[in-house]
């Protein structure tokens, strides 16, 4: 990548791996995300930014996010996964547990802030923190207000994807307390919303960078429910039904 004087660097992605198959090696610690992204905070023009990190997960905090929304107002696609294979292994199964709910994961509420600060954001793909009775309070409260004030001064109409886990372990262990009304909330904040299992390939809007999803046991995954009800969402409101919808209440 080239870093230009005055800030005009657009893309940037970055691919951090380490290979421990070859020993048994202790779990290593989430690594500061501030510590690799905060030179690149004076990059005001940043639209893509993707960074790969499968073997060590980059701890973040809501307070990131703010800084990035702050810096980075240009962004189209941002997408910092999380898929450590490490975690299948049964003696890190407590710490990952643990580390899903409070360690090194931002909250969905600050990627819809960021998501709403870059009104260019099409794609959003960040390892979030487990979704709680009062995450979705508080998104409900911010889905109102936001929807009153796009009434006035227009909304976020370019986010398209939303994945708040990638694949592996994590995409296994989310929680998310009452999906309908976290997906309800995200789609008055974003309406053009989309998630994965009902809608077509040509009746998605075409943005550059966005993840493939396919939805494996909704019943048993939380995340594969949130991203299917989120296409189910965006459906109705577009008037599309499938022959397996007719029987839904």
């Amino acid at each position: 990548m080239t870093i230009y004087k005055d800030g005009s660097a657009c893309y940037l992605f970055s691919y951090h791996n380490t290979n421990w198959g070859w020993a048994k090696a202790p779990k290593l610690a989430p690594f500061p995300a501030r510590a690799v992204l905060e030179p690149l905070l004076s990059l005001g023009a940043l639209e893509v930014l993707e960074v790969e990190a499968s073997a060590r997960r980059f701890a973040l905090a809501d307070a990131d996010l703010v800084r990035w929304a702050r810096a980075w107002p240009r962004l189209r696609r941002l997408v910092i996964p999380y898929d450590d294979k490490d975690d299948d292994d049964e003696e890190h199964e407590h710490e990952a547990r643990r580390a899903s709910t409070d360690l090194g994961f931002p909250s969905l509420l600050a990627a819809a802030d960021l998501a709403t600060a870059c009104a260019r954001l099409e794609v959003l793909v960040l390892a979030l923190a487990d979704i709680t009775e009062a995450d979705v309070r508080a998104l409900e409260a911010r889905a109102w207000a936001e929807t009153a004030r796009a009434a006035r001064r227009g909304g976020q109409d370019a986010l398209v994807q939303l994945v708040p886990a990638a694949s592996g372990p994590r995409r296994e262990r989310m929680r998310i307390w009452e999906t309908e009304r976290v997906c309800g909330a995200l789609v008055r904040m974003f309406p053009n919303l989309e998630g994965s299992g009902i809608l077509e390939d040509g009746e998605r809007r075409v943005v550059a960078g966005r993840r493939s999803w396919w939805v494996g046991r909704p019943e048993q995954r939380a995340l594969d429910a949130f991203m299917l009800c989120l296409d189910r969402l965006q459906a109705e409101k577009r008037g599309i039904r499938r022959e397996f919808d007719e029987g839904r209440g």
